[in-house]
């Protein structure tokens, strides 16, 4: 039996958007077998906090391992390795940190998925198990995006449109063939070799996506793989401006209190049903 194992990424202050996105997991398509719930970077939020509100909401957290990004590198031993993940700030360290838990799986099946974005429709985000990526239509971003394909993976834009969905479905073969690619390039490991290109950016932010990186790759390599296309994401905080579009199965929730929870959990499944 095939192993689906995913990554959900949690920015502490939105324990209560991944509350709503748990609550919509019976779309996912195949059920994943093991969960790994990473949150960060304040530390004073414990496992035992978000277990807690989990439970309060009646999520399975049976397959679920409920770790911080730090507990997670100590777990493995690598918390010397990555010291300097936070070097370029929260954000940046959070895309690296996808990348260590997809280095460190052993199963060929991955999933990655932020906490805010969820679907509304069935998803198979592995068809026949190739993965089923969602692109998004006619939405640009930060040129630089682009740039670090270049430099990291030596490949140009592979599409118009974009990755940046907040979901990837990832094969162990393909992340492989990503290192491999990054340290015959650039000469260092994938790690050394994104912080050391990171540093030579001179302007305020550094504008990288790991979407983007992995999505074209798989592109590029003209890969055997479905793609999904879907609209430009909603993200309203409030039910009374919720759109569920009936042409998209994603939908994305933000600036939730856990008092909106349960509000907007019945809000959504209403709009479900309306278009059943």
């Amino acid at each position: 039996m095939d192993e689906y194992t995913r990554f959900l990424f949690v920015h502490t202050n939105r324990i209560p958007e991944s509350v709503v996105t748990l609550s919509f997991d019976r779309f996912l398509v195949p059920k994943p077998t093991k969960t790994y719930v990473l949150y960060g970077p304040d530390f004073s939020i414990t496992k035992e906090f978000i277990e807690e509100k989990y439970n309060q909401y009646e999520i399975d957290t049976s397959n679920f391992i409920i770790q911080s990004d730090i507990d997670f590198l100590v777990e493995h031993n690598l918390h010397e390795e990555y010291k300097d993940i936070y070097k370029f700030g929260g954000w940046i360290a959070q895309q690296l940190f996808k990348f260590v838990a997809i280095d460190t799986c052993k199963e060929d099946h991955m999933l990655i998925q932020d906490c805010d974005s969820f679907a509304v429709k069935p998803y198979h985000y592995f068809n026949n198990r190739n993965p089923n990526v969602f692109l998004t239509k006619n939405e640009k971003h930060s040129p630089q995006y682009y740039y670090y394909l270049q430099r990291l993976l030596n490949i140009t834009k592979q599409t118009q449109d974009n990755f940046v969905s907040e979901f990837m479905p990832i094969t162990r073969s393909l992340w492989l063939s990503i290192k491999w690619k990054i340290k015959d390039r650039i000469g260092l490991d994938w790690y050394h070799s994104m912080l050391n290109e990171f540093s030579k950016d001179k302007s305020e932010q550094v504008w990288f996506s790991e979407y983007e990186l992995i999505g074209n790759w798989y592109m590029h390599l003209q890969k055997h793989i479905g793609v999904t296309f879907i609209e430009q994401k909603r993200c309203e905080h409030t039910p009374e401006k919720l759109n569920l579009d009936k042409h998209n199965c994603l939908t994305q929730i933000r600036q939730l209190e856990f008092e909106d929870v349960d509000n907007i959990i019945k809000t959504i499944e209403q709009k479900i049903n309306e278009q059943a």
